[in-house]
């Protein structure tokens, strides 16, 4: 801010974008308590908002920087548990004919089905999974979609896929042992699911 010529207007909105995107992904980490659950949200979202005010004046070269904030902002109001507003921006942006990138997708989706819209939702997931493929939370939401549309064939598909593609053991740079990999838990915990909600009772077992 001191010396403005130091780096170009564009490259500015990116460092600015970088930043706001960095606090959307504090959003979903466990507060120290549950008086400051929403807080990192917040924040995230108090930046995007201001940076969404300051770039839509900014005329066609703010464009893409614009757009990207708009979609983190989707994830952010989506983590905030502000569902009705991912929607609102959802149905504007694809009013603009723009074309919405997959973790975006993921957040309408995540937002449909909160409203009981597993079918929208299930679309969604669909095509952010065509982006994403291996994702496991988006692959895990689409099996929750699957079953509030009671098609558990598709649930057992989705599941028992998404535990398969995950390794049992971590291994990280500097330990001598493996850890468990809590995707793979989440996911076998899903298997069971699918065949508790389709009262295959044996089977979940």
């Amino acid at each position: 801010d001191e010396t403005p010529d130091v780096i170009s207007p564009a490259e500015l909105r990116h460092i600015e974008g970088d930043a706001a995107a960095a606090l959307v992904r504090w959003g979903v980490f466990e507060p120290p308590d549950e008086a400051l659950r929403f807080a990192a949200s917040d924040r995230a979202i108090a930046s995007l908002d201001a940076l969404i005010a300051q770039w839509s004046g900014d005329g066609d070269t703010a464009t893409h920087d614009l757009l990207r904030a708009r979609f983190d902002r989707m994830v952010a109001l989506r983590d905030r548990v502000r569902m009705a507003d991912v929607l609102a921006e959802y149905d504007d942006l694809v009013r603009q004919g723009v074309d919405v990138p997959g973790y975006a997708l993921v957040a309408a989706a995540d937002a449909y089905l909160y409203f009981h819209q597993p079918e929208k939702a299930r679309d969604l997931y669909v095509r952010g999974l065509a982006v994403d493929p291996h994702n496991p939370e988006t692959r895990l939401a689409l099996f929750y979609a699957y079953v509030d549309l009671e098609d558990f064939d598709a649930a057992y598909r989705e599941a028992d896929a998404a535990a398969t593609d995950q390794a049992i053991w971590i291994y990280l740079k500097g330990l001598n042992d493996p850890i468990p990999n809590p995707d793979r838990a989440t996911a076998d915990l899903a298997v069971a699911n699918a065949r508790l909600y389709a009262d295959e009772i044996a089977e979940a077992y």
